[in-house]
């Protein structure tokens, strides 16, 4: 996919908050509704090779890349939003683009955060973090286009009250530790006691030994004579 990623035609797209347990397959089975795909590729981890949870699809043709976006973004799947957008050229300058934020307001929504950073840049993906119940964590995660945005809005914003029980804390993100969640974990049970691994072969308890069969043909032959 990095000849793809280096010059994007609006053809390549980039599938954030994908649930560990989607393959290449599943991915594809779902885009192909919107046209003709041309490569899919789910990112892993190098060592233990877990969906990091994003992966690339590249399209045929524009228009169909434009529908998925369309079609896709805000799509549920398990319990996770799925947010898909074009994918950026690879370079240092789209590098430590992804902002944590802290201590922000309870009461914002995705919405709300995006109109206190929409200002310092473009923004590729935004999500305010929520609990199960679906209520905020007062944390949030910005993604920018460019570093150099992410650096405006940590320079503008870190360090300010908003609204909020403490100051704001913006800072780039630590970049994620892959872990296997459960709903992986229960796939990957079902799929060992579904098809599971053959038993060793034993060879049969009544099989005669070699020393037996000689003992045998040898009173055979006397008989004979």
């Amino acid at each position: 996919m990095s000849k793809s990623r280096a010059h994007n035609d609006g053809t390549n797209l980039i599938v954030n908050y994908l649930p560990q347990t989607v393959d290449e397959d599943e991915l594809s089975t779902l885009f192909s509704e919107c046209g003709m795909i041309e490569a899919v590729k789910v990112i892993r981890d190098g060592k233990s090779q877990i969906s990091r949870g994003f992966a690339f699809v590249k399209f045929v043709d524009r228009e169909s890349a434009d529908k998925a976006m369309k079609k896709y973004t805000g799509f549920k799947m398990g319990r996770k939003t799925l947010r898909v957008s074009l994918s950026r050229p690879a370079g240092e300058e789209t590098r430590e683009t992804n902002l944590l934020v802290e201590n922000i307001p309870d009461s914002w929504d995705d919405s709300s955060l995006y109109q206190q950073f929409q200002v310092y840049g473009q923004i590729i993906t935004h999500r305010v973090v929520q609990n199960m119940e679906g209520q905020s964590k007062c944390r949030a995660y910005v993604r920018y286009n460019l570093k150099a945005e992410a650096e405006d809005a940590i320079t503008a914003l870190n360090g300010i009250n908003i609204g909020g029980e403490d100051d704001l804390v913006v800072r780039f993100a630590d970049p994620p530790v892959v872990r296997a969640t459960p709903e992986l974990i229960t796939k990957k049970n079902t799929r060992t006691a579904a098809q599971p691994y053959p038993s060793p072969a034993r060879a049969p308890r009544d099989l005669p030994t070699l020393h037996s069969l000689t003992y045998e043909i040898l009173v055979m032959v006397g008989t004979l004579i």
